[in-house]
This record gives C-alpha cells, sequence and structure tokens, in this order.
C-alpha cells in the first residue's frame, strides 16, 4: 500500500512494489473474498500477521491526520482506509488493481470513497 496525505506532502507508508500485469489482478479478483475472510479471522497466519506485525508497523508511522484528505494506494479490501478515517481524516480515497477487493472495501462502508 501506498498512502499518500494530499496538502501535506507525500509519506510513502509501505511499498510492496507488487506485480500490477493481468494475472496478478485476475488473481486477486479471483481470490478477493478469500482474502477479505482470512484478514479477519484471528486464528488465520495471515491475520496474525497484519494484527501484531504489519499494522501496528504501519499505523506508528502516521501523522496526524485530522482535517487530511487522504490517498490510499493499494487499499484492498479497505480495511487500513476505514482506520484512516477513524484517525479524523476528512476525506479518505481508497483504489486498487482488484475490482473484486474494491468490491467487497465498498460493501463495509459509506464514508469511503473507493475506486
Amino acid at each position: 500500500m501506498l498512502l499518500l496525505i494530499l496538502k501535506l506532502g507525500i509519506l510513502v507508508i509501505e511499498n510492496n512494489n507488487m506485480s500490477t500485469d493481468q494475472k496478478t489482478i485476475d488473481a486477486y479478483n479471483k481470490h478477493a473474498q478469500s482474502w477479505a475472510n482470512s484478514k479477519q479471522n484471528k486464528q488465520d497466519k495471515i491475520s496474525i500477521f497484519h494484527q501484531y506485525l504489519k499494522k501496528p508497523a504501519l499505523y506508528g508511522k502516521l501523522p496526524d491526520l485530522k482535517d487530511k484528505s487522504v490517498l490510499c494506494v493499494g487499499c484492498g479490501s479497505g480495511e487500513e482506509v476505514e482506520y484512516l478515517h477513524s484517525l479524523g481524516a476528512k476525506k479518505v480515497i481508497g483504489i486498487d488493481i482488484s475490482s473484486g477487493l474494491i468490491d467487497i472495501a465498498k460493501r463495509g462502508s459509506i464514508k469511503v470513497l473507493y475506486w
């Protein structure tokens, strides 16, 4: 995920250098629901990694977001975007190459724009 804080400058939180070729896009779309489910399952290894390592490291790098506009590139199914909004960002936009993950993110939020 690449996180941009608009009107504040650019802050790169994470850059996975993930491939954006059609094969990768198709794989993320095909497995979007199972990926989202695994991140919510507290016993799943992926969820444990996200909950105890990735998210604390990511969130620890955030500046004050109150009244800021935030663009989250590679937002996946939207968990981080929802969190950014909860920190007081006035506007959060999430984008991802996977339309399947964006569909899941849209179902979970009416406060955030997803593309």
